[in-house]
């Protein structure tokens, strides 16, 4: 009995590499092409580095997969290289440091956006969003609303200048920043100064410096700008801001107020137009009948201009059934249902009994019938027969 639990506590020694692989705590790191490890280097000369990597053998880096890395490289430094292959002829990993690079920008951006440190970004394209941008290979995202003016557009393509990162998702490779974040704190004293020289209602001459999808920036001193938002440009509704003001183009401005703790000078253009609900709406009346064009079509109604900067609204539950086929521009005869200048609201109705085009579809039909006579019969002439 004795003998046999002996036996069986001694353990069988390792006679292959494997089987000595197989007792040991020890595990080589699995490196897959394509993916990005971190090394070691232990010697460089002209032709190559050698990298330990922790695989089961060195990895090597040739001298065009070096790229600059080569004159700075030295034995100890710590490097991130991309796996070409995994294992060539003699068992080593083939890598490269010039295809790394993108993943040690990540890197450097993750510890500058830790820091809050600012970064220079180069403007490449735009899109309806906002400016793209490129940051030494990676290509990051600025929102219109995170843009100065000067850089708004086009105007930022090809520029060079330094904004902040706001957000960074490193899996998702999205990075978001903000110019303005920068420029704000740095002007925010000098606007401070500058805005106690404004007051609100006062007018002012300025010029666009800016034209967003929200609004018009207005440059009204050297370096203040402030703000008139698309609701305040005009009383009638401003579809594409662009088609009527471009960069450069002197207006003359309303100050509705001054924000200096934000920063921000809000201004009017249509508070310095004629109030079109005091010098034409306040004629109207329930009960009159206008004549309108439809400018836009909803699920909830139908909006139709009675004259310049007045609109009115047709309910959905108020359009005629036979009404299927309303488009912008059509011309309707109207009937004004309900009146509120304060909410500067009007409510109306189709005046049936003037608009011929809305006659039933029933009656259309029935008509159309009736117009087409009926075909008249002709009878067929038949050949007389022969006598005899």
């Amino acid at each position: 009995m004795s003998t046999q639990k002996s036996e069986t506590k001694v353990s069988k020694t390792p006679q292959t590499m494997e089987e000595l692989l197989a007792s040991s705590d020890f595990q080589f790191k699995a490196v897959k092409r394509g993916s990005v490890v971190e090394g070691t280097v232990l010697s460089v000369n002209p032709i190559e580095v050698l990298v330990d990597i922790g695989g089961k053998s060195e990895g090597v880096i040739s001298g065009r997969e070096l790229g600059e890395e080569s004159r700075t490289l030295e034995p100890g430094e710590k490097i991130l290289a991309y796996v070409m292959q995994s294992e060539d002829e003699s068992g080593r990993t083939i890598l490269s440091i010039k295809r790394a690079g993108g993943e040690r920008r990540w890197r450097e951006l993750q510890e500058d956006f830790a820091k809050g440190a600012p970064v220079e970004v180069r403007g490449i394209e735009t899109n309806r969003g906002g400016l793209v941008v490129d940051l030494d290979g990676v290509r990051g995202f600025i929102p219109s609303s995170q843009l100065d003016s000067s850089n708004s557009g086009s105007q930022g393509i090809g520029k060079k200048f330094s904004a902040k990162m706001i957000e960074f998702d490193r899996k998702a490779n999205r990075l978001i920043l903000s110019q303005r974040s920068m420029t704000q704190e740095a002007n925010r004293k000098k606007f401070e100064e500058a805005a106690g020289k404004f007051k609100a209602g006062e007018t002012l001459s300025g010029k666009v410096s800016g034209v967003m999808p929200y609004g018009l920036f207005i440059n009204i001193a050297e370096g203040i700008e402030g703000l008139v938002h698309i609701s305040e440009v005009s009383w009638e509704r401003v579809n594409n801001l662009p088609d009527l003001y471009k960069i450069g183009d002197e207006v003359k401005v309303k100050v509705l107020n001054v924000d200096p703790s934000a920063g921000r000078i809000n201004l009017s253009l249509k508070a310095l137009q004629g109030d079109p609900w005091k010098d034409k709406a306040s004629a109207l009346k329930v009960g009159d009948k206008v004549k309108g064009e439809v400018i836009k079509s909803t699920q909830f109604g139908v909006f139709v201009q009675l004259q310049q900067g007045v609109d009115g609204l047709i309910h959905s539950s108020k359009i005629p059934e036979y009404m299927v086929d309303i488009r912008s521009g059509q011309n309707l005869d109207l009937v004004i249902e309900s009146l509120n200048p304060e909410q500067r609201r009007i409510g109306l109705l189709v005046d049936e009994g003037v608009t011929g085009e809305l006659k039933p579809i029933e009656e259309m039909v029935s008509d159309a019938f009736a117009e087409t006579p009926e075909p008249v019969k002709i009878a067929k002439k038949t050949k007389p027969t022969k006598k005899g």
